[in-house]
């Protein structure tokens, strides 16, 4: 039952679900969020923790609304926002996993029913982009050039379609955004906040956002995915962890071209992953202390999705409009590719201020391996 599920659920009403577990040492334990289709209707959040791990149960959870802010609220906290409607505090749920799906009815203490059965996620699963193939690297530098500054951002990872994109938090094993935000985050906070030359609020999405991409940048992971307004800089990432003397001429790497421009002219860019319906948030982070999103020409997306390749692609559809593209690069360029971003002034002396950075640009310019 690990893993992020979504889907849409029916009974007395319907509307999206997302349920978000962990695996504990001795059960599963997470939330449901209900997002009720009805116009004016409160939201509903659920607490999971199963009695065992076997793959049917029967157990009570306790219900509460989730308020506009998103917050997740006792009902007398929202009930003046909805007189005359009826709210359950409890609910007995019944969940079966199989090997594609996940079942799950409930009854709740008031008697209203509902089910859903949703599907596997696919965010482990290889990609199912069909990239743009460019065999060499002057016909990528001339096929970025031509490009709108600022209309895309890139990402580049050193493998073509192993990887969906996916964020550290969700390809950590981890689903409770909830356990991250209220437990592990404060407490990676408290850990680092006499190595930061800046206090952070993180009571201020701007700070918190900082906050994130900071320690995301040292390895802390987060629900963050980084992304950069500069091709180079990309192709950078794909091909700097590549053995020097690799040589195969069929394995490619792969840079992602996101439309930015026109995601966020079609889409709200939310600034919360708990409580909040699945998104995909591009934003510009403040640099607090964090020099390298100045020197990659770095911008953030937030998201509260494990399968973001299958996210984007049903806004596609839904929009009829392409704003996800893949492009493939042979892994045999790395030699030219990286002399040529050195000419450019890309480097990790150059991305990574630092002594890490130039100790790394000194070992590629110095050894074989």
């Amino acid at each position: 039952m690990r893993g992020q599920w979504i889907g849409n659920y029916s009974g007395t009403n319907q509307g999206l679900i997302i349920v978000e577990l962990d695996e504990r040492d001795d059960c599963y334990f997470g939330w449901a969020y209900l997002f009720d289709s009805r116009q004016g209707y409160p939201h509903s959040s659920a607490l999971i923790r199963t009695p065992n791990k076997e793959k049917m149960q029967e157990f009570d959870v306790p219900v509460g609304p989730i308020d506009a802010n998103p917050n997740i609220s006792p009902w007398n906290h929202v009930a003046k926002d909805h007189p005359n409607f009826s709210f359950p505090k409890s609910a007995k749920v019944t969940v079966g996993l199989d090997d594609k799906s996940l079942a799950i009815r409930w009854v709740t203490d008031i008697d209203s029913t509902g089910n859903a059965l949703l599907p596997k996620t696919k965010a482990k699963e290889p990609s199912e982009l069909v990239p743009r193939i460019i065999n060499t690297w002057r016909d990528f530098r001339d096929y970025v050039s031509d490009l709108p500054t600022k209309k895309y951002v890139f990402r580049g990872q050193m493998e073509s379609s192993v990887w969906r994109l996916s964020t550290l938090f969700h390809r950590s094993g981890r689903s409770d955004l909830k356990r991250l935000i209220y437990q592990d985050i404060p407490e990676i906070y408290r850990a680092t906040i006499n190595q930061t030359s800046h206090k952070f609020n993180l009571g201020d999405p701007d700070e918190r956002g900082a906050f994130y991409a900071l320690v995301q940048h040292h390895g802390f992971p987060t629900p963050l995915l980084d992304w950069t307004y500069s091709p180079f800089v990309a192709a950078y990432f794909a091909y700097s962890e590549l053995p020097k003397k690799f040589s195969s001429e069929e394995r490619r790497c792969r840079i992602f071209k996101f439309d930015a421009e026109q995601w966020k002219a079609d889409f709200a860019q939310l600034v919360d992953v708990v409580g909040c319906q699945p998104h995909f948030s591009l934003i510009n982070t403040l640099a607090l202390g964090n020099p390298r999103m100045v020197n990659q020409q770095a911008l953030v997306a937030l998201t509260n999705v494990a399968d973001l390749e299958s996210y984007i692609r049903n806004r596609e559809q839904e929009q009829g409009k392409i704003y996800l593209e893949a492009i493939d690069l042979p892994q045999s360029s790395r030699a030219e590719v990286i002399k040529n971003l050195d000419m450019m002034g890309i480097t990790a002396a150059s991305l990574f201020p630092g002594i890490d950075g130039v100790c790394k640009y000194q070992r590629e310019r110095l050894f074989a391996v």
